[in-house]
């Protein structure tokens, strides 16, 4: 097992410096192989981010700090905790500053005077130190240095009580000593605890001297906490009554490389043991283990069966058991959410670098280009369920309009909004408050709603089924402002032409026939909606993380539009946790709905997906406008894995049923109160790719 190949890693906290190491300036620092900028943002508080200027590229470790922010030494660029760019000398006076002009923020805290950073959601990590708060405890602070091992052999190595006798013959081991009693080891929630007493030998004048012993035998008693994936906590109890609490923070910093942050608390003074002999006990022991692990291979050893055990190695043996459940995603702190003090989830996620495709050259190109164009679509969506799309051909002054009229409608005064809100039982058509809808919506969301007919007549007529009422309402149109309903009624066709020309790519990428989809779709009853997130709105529920909950979309594909604003929309990267969509200019975000990826039987994914709330109160009350097109197939639609794209002897793993029946039990979930949070976290239990 190499480290940088677990994805599940990414979500832990690890120690990367002293915190009193960062107040100079920014430093950096490298973790599961990918380069950071760590700096000060003011005092106890840090920030963290890969160690590259999105200017020019240069490194902002090599910069300085003012006021808070990072400075890039290239050309002057500053940037805040939260990684956006707050000021850009070469831009002219009153330009706004580009919103791309920001960097890729991870998690960053302090804790027990150590800075930490998880590159993903952190789930946990950081220990519960009791002693730390306790005034009969001092802290002495040891190293922090980098060797070239694998943070999993300093693990190992630090539960292998059977290794003393021989590595330490220097410092306190002894050859003739070699044989041990088994340790205890007991399983945790966030590892495991081993105990074991040894009895040792006090070689060095310093150790006598660091244990108050004056003997040169004696016996320890040691506890060891291992809290994973990376850190173990050493309690070493002598017949002296001193106890000595040793945390060995061990920070990957890539395969065959790990960054060692060490601290020591104990409950005696400096004048009963100065903290240099403290430390030069520990230095000398360290020395003994890096020599050691440096010779070793950075490929840990999961499988039992690849290497030889005896009883004594039962600790050790726990941590392959340990390990191997990190690798298949089903450690259960995996399900967890961080619970850090001032840690928000909010903060530093990475971007999920959905793929960016051209799909122009499928309806203009040569035929390698159309192939080569559904290709990509059709492999990003396998992959990760999201694809970015530009050429899209849609019209670029119909969007504006659209946007613009969407934009003033919410601003507003609320009782012009709520004379066209949409009844109870009706979510596709008018405006919606926030707190309106299913469980997923939130008390920042604002929405308006239109489906292609203004009354379900209008379809009927049209050769909708006569049922068609059950799934389309009365247009709610507002007199304000101006032109609303032409522009977006211009838009919706827009819309519509974009989704034929997505159809035909999935058709040529599937490998189905031109056309498949053609009477599956034409007498259907999408929707769009424009989403508007503000907090201007006091809607009298409780503030939330959340914009919008996670959930995966009951459609075919959903067509989005997404502007700039001020906070995030996330997707969930099987095995890898939440991830940023960043907004690219001139795209429009394509993901898979659960009907698609049924056509498909799971080849096509519907990715759970989510709009975080920003942190700063200030870009809460910006607004941020997204525009979604539902593409929901005709009601008698059957929906089923397409018997041509089963592979041999694979099993469908849907029932097929009409569309129908799938928006009958979609809107019979939501009249029951649906949470889709809820739904998420209770597939996570049983998918440890969600976790």
């Amino acid at each position: 097992m190499l480290v940088t190949q677990v994805p599940a890693f990414r979500r832990f906290w690890y120690p990367v410096a002293f915190a009193e190491d960062v107040t100079a300036g920014p430093i950096a620092r490298r973790v599961l192989g990918e380069d950071l900028v760590v700096w000060s943002t003011g005092p106890g508080e840090v920030a963290a981010a890969r160690d590259k200027c999105p200017h020019r590229s240069s490194k902002l470790s090599i910069g300085w700090t003012e006021d808070g922010c990072v400075v890039c030494p290239y050309h002057g660029w500053r940037f805040g905790a939260d990684g956006r760019a707050t000021h850009i000398p070469q831009l002219d006076p009153g330009l706004p500053i580009p919103p791309k002009a920001q960097l890729r923020s991870v998690h960053a805290c302090v804790r027990y005077g150590v800075v930490w950073v998880a590159l993903e959601e952190p789930v946990g990590g950081i220990p519960a130190l009791p002693e730390a708060s306790d005034p009969d405890y001092r802290y002495v602070r040891q190293f922090d240095e980098v060797w070239a091992a694998a943070a999993t052999r300093l693990v190992d190595n630090s539960f292998d009580p059977a290794h003393v006798a021989y590595v330490h013959r220097g410092t306190f081991g002894n050859p003739s000593s070699a044989h041990i009693e088994v340790p205890e080891v007991s399983m945790t929630d966030e590892g495991l605890v081993a105990r074991i007493e040894l009895e040792v030998d006090n070689h060095l004048d310093v150790a006598r001297r660091a244990n108050g012993e004056t003997t040169t035998r004696t016996v320890r008693t040691t506890v060891s906490r291992f809290v994973a994936p990376f850190l173990r906590v050493m309690s070493i109890t002598y017949p002296n009554g001193l106890h000595h609490l040793l945390v060995t923070g061990i920070c990957p910093v890539d395969d065959g490389h790990l960054r060692l942050v060490q601290w020591a608390l104990r409950n005696d003074t400096e004048a009963d043991v100065p903290a240099a002999d403290v430390v030069a006990f520990d230095r000398a022991v360290t020395l003994e283990d890096q020599h050691l692990l440096e010779h070793t291979d950075p490929d840990y050893e999961l499988d039992l069966t690849d290497l030889v055990h005896v009883k004594v190695d039962r600790g050790t043996i726990a941590l392959r058991k340990i390990y191997r459940q990190f690798v298949e995603g089903t450690w259960p702190a995996l399900a967890r959410v961080s619970e850090a003090p001032g840690v928000d989830l909010r903060r530093g996620a990475a971007s999920a670098e959905v793929p960016v495709v051209d799909i122009a050259p499928f309806f203009d190109g040569t035929p390698d280009d159309r192939a080569a164009v559904a290709v990509a679509v059709v492999d990003a969506c396998a992959t990760i369920g999201f694809v970015l799309i530009t050429g899209h051909g849609v019209d670029q002054g119909k969007l504006e309009h659209f946007y613009g009229t969407a934009k003033e409608f919410f601003q507003l005064p609320l009782e012009d909004k709520l004379a066209v809100r949409s009844p109870a039982n009706n979510l596709f058509q008018g405006y919606a408050c926030p707190g309106d809808g299913p469980g997923y919506h939130t008390s920042e969301r604002q929405s308006f709603n239109v489906s292609r007919f203004d009354t379900p007549a209008d379809a009927i007529a049209a050769g909708y089924p006569d049922d068609i009422g059950s799934h389309l309402y009365d247009a709610l149109w507002p007199t304000r402002p101006a032109g609303f309903r032409a522009a977006w009624r211009a838009y919706f066709e827009e819309m519509e032409d974009l989704t034929d020309r997505l159809l035909r790519i999935f058709e040529a990428g599937l490998g189905l026939p031109d056309g498949w989809f053609a009477d599956k779709v034409d007498k259907d009853p999408s929707t769009l909606v424009a989403n508007y997130y503000s907090n201007d709105i006091d809607s009298g529920h409780e503030p939330s993380p959340f914009r919008f909950k996670a959930h995966v979309d009951g459609d075919v594909f959903t067509i989005l539009y997404q502007d700039d604003g001020p906070g995030s929309l996330q997707l969930h990267h099987r095995g890898l946790g939440w991830r940023n969509v960043e907004p690219v200019p001139g795209t429009f975000v394509v993901n898979i709905g659960e009907l698609l990826a049924r056509w498909t039987n799971d080849r096509l994914r519907a990715t759970p997906h989510r709009v975080l709330a920003p942190v700063d109160p200030a870009e809460q009350a910006m607004p941020r406008v997204s525009a979604p097109f539902f593409v929901k197939p005709n009601l008698d639609a059957r929906i089923g894995p397409i018997p041509e794209l089963l592979a041999p002897g694979e099993q469908p793993r849907y029932p097929t049923i009409t569309s129908r029946q799938w928006l009958g039990g979609y809107l019979a979930d939501i009249d029951a109160g649906y949470d889709s949070t809820e739904k998420f976290a209770e597939l996570a239990k049983v998918d440890p790719a969600l976790r």
